[in-house]
């Protein structure tokens, strides 16, 4: 998995885009992230949205999920277990140089 998530560290969200079977975040520092596997946000309550204008704290990687911890307890939690999969990558990172890094 390696570290390139912790790029988005100290970055805040510009962006929050719904599509229909997955979602894109863009970052202040010109990253953007699309999540296509099974993702919660955390508190329970709190909506996809709530992520506007938050900067991202802490990047937790572990083999199973991908955790986004932003200011206060607001969390993005990426779900890589094999059946929060719903199709060939799990999540997408672009950098500004044109650089895609994918989870497969």
């Amino acid at each position: 998995m390696g570290s390139h998530l912790q790029m988005l560290r100290a970055a805040a969200v510009t962006e929050v885009v719904e599509l229909h079977d997955y979602i894109q975040l863009a970052f202040s520092n010109d990253y953007g992230l699309s999540i296509y596997n099974d993702f919660a946000i955390k508190p329970e309550g709190r909506r996809l949205h709530d992520l506007q204008s938050k900067t991202v704290d802490r990047i937790v990687e572990a083999e199973d999920e991908v955790v986004l911890c932003f200011g206060g307890d607001l969390e993005l939690s990426v779900c890589l277990r094999d059946e929060c999969w719903h199709g060939p990558e799990a999540m997408q990172l672009n950098s500004p140089t044109g650089q895609v890094v994918i989870w497969n």
